[in-house]
């Protein structure tokens, strides 16, 4: 269980370097979640309440997902990262929840 939270951790960290998909401020939302998550996992008093925030930032991870397996050539990525980099982590739980997946908390 810890080596799948860690291996899940580990690539969204990955995919949020290498990405314009979330504004600098959501990236920062995100990696503190991130490493929280990690932290409260870490400790067996706290496991659960450290899956439960790794486990909200998989709809991050399936955003980076679906941006990696898109269709889009490099420059048509980079011409729309000013566009996508200004979305809020607002903005990004209310297209997923317009997507139908469950709020996060």
């Amino acid at each position: 269980m810890l080596n799948k939270a860690l291996a899940d951790g580990v690539d969204l960290a990955k995919g949020l370097s290498g990405t314009t998909a979330f504004s600098q401020q959501a990236r920062g939302e995100i990696e503190t979640q991130l490493s929280e998550g990690l932290a409260l996992f870490n400790d067996t008093r706290t496991r659960t309440a450290g899956q439960k925030r790794i486990e909200q930032l998989g709809q991050y991870r399936d955003v980076l997902n679906r941006i990696g397996r898109s269709s889009l050539s490099p420059d048509q990525r980079a011409a729309l990262g000013p566009a996508i980099a200004t979305t809020t982590a607002r903005d990004a739980r209310g297209w997923f929840r317009l997507a139908g997946y469950a709020p996060a908390d």
